[in-house]
């Protein structure tokens, strides 16, 4: 058997080796290598290659020394080596996504449960997402006091929400004014959002309603889930650059990832809201 460059890994060399035997013949193999060769190369052929110059040793003739298969043994033991840390490397960054996919799929399933098991707890549910979502609406915009300018977000905000006309708006404005306390316009939009849902259900009947809120739910989680995953290959493409900063990429990536992770979360229940409202059957 001839071999005209050595494998990065030694095994791969002996299975060539191994295949020159036959029928108990145990055969002979050699290889041809070059200081030129990747392998070579890239780890470990510069102090051969220098002691060839410094010999004077023409580059077309051949050497056979003890320390040039040290030399390949080294390079070999080192090309593993940097193989077997950037698979360590991958499976690191790959738990971090299997986490954000355990606790997606863990939240997909319970909804899919809940909906067979408990139609009411998707009401429920949906409920406490409103609420959530007209408290932080309101929290969010209230510094001290409560401004004209603070007041009109609060009511452009919540109309992403519940859609209303021009003339529902203004008056939900006027009525909301009547008040500088924070608590009692949060009840107030709570109590409007219920109202709202109250009458829609009677309108197209509590069993469509719970498909529509199935519906939006798997739905949302599902287009968010998907651009998690676009945002973080992204992520991951880039995230190598943190070397440069003397920062651990690998814990940078944990760092963002959490973070965006937390977005996706927020995003869903947020979209959720937003769109309950307007889907019709």
């Amino acid at each position: 058997m001839i071999g005209t460059e050595r494998h990065d890994s030694r095994r791969i060399d002996n299975q060539l080796r191994g295949r020159a035997g036959r029928q108990g013949d145990p055969g002979s193999s050699r290889f041809y290598v070059s200081l030129e060769d990747d392998l070579m190369r890239i780890f470990g052929g510069d102090k051969i290659a220098s002691i060839m110059t410094m010999l004077k040793i023409p580059e077309d003739e051949a050497i056979e020394h003890s320390m040039v298969s040290k030399a390949l043994e080294s390079a070999q033991v080192k090309v593993e080596g940097f193989y077997f840390d950037m698979r360590k490397r991958v499976v690191d960054y790959d738990d971090v996504m299997n986490k954000h996919r355990g606790v997606i799929y863990q939240l997909r399933n319970k909804l899919l449960s809940d909906a067979e098991a408990s139609p009411a707890s998707l009401r429920t549910r949906t409920m406490d997402l409103i609420n959530e979502e007209i408290e932080l609406l309101v929290n969010s915009r209230i510094t001290q006091g409560l401004s004209a300018k603070e007041l009109d977000a609060i009511v452009k905000e919540f109309i992403t929400i519940i859609p209303f006309d021009d003339a529902s708006q203004t008056h939900l404005a006027k009525e909301l004014g009547k008040t500088k306390d924070s608590n009692a316009i949060i009840q107030a939009l709570k109590d409007i959002a219920r109202d709202t849902y109250d009458n829609r259900e009677k309108a197209i009947g509590e069993p469509t309603t719970r498909e529509i809120e199935k519906y939006v739910y798997l739905t949302t989680l599902d287009e968010k889930w998907m651009d998690h995953l676009d945002n973080m290959e992204s992520l991951r493409d880039g995230i190598g650059l943190r070397g440069y900063a003397q920062r651990d990429p690998l814990v940078e990536y944990q760092k963002e990832s959490y973070s965006m992770f937390e977005r996706l979360i927020g995003s869903v229940e947020s979209e959720v809201v937003k769109k309950i409202y307007r889907l019709n059957p």
